[in-house]
């Protein structure tokens, strides 16, 4: 599951392998993309990350 922060106001909600892939085809697509990470979280199976 990936949820995100957009659109506002409750964004939006991508479940399972190809959903996911394809919310983020653009960002892979981009070889100038670049993420940092700022915080990891994960307890039992899931992880949370904030990035910028």
């Amino acid at each position: 599951v990936f949820d995100t922060t957009a659109p506002a106001p409750d964004g939006a909600r991508f479940v399972g392998r190809d959903a996911i892939g394809g919310a983020w085809e653009a960002v892979f697509d981009d070889a100038s993309a670049h993420f940092d990470a700022e915080e990891t979280f994960a307890a039992g199976d899931r992880v949370v990350q904030r990035w910028r």
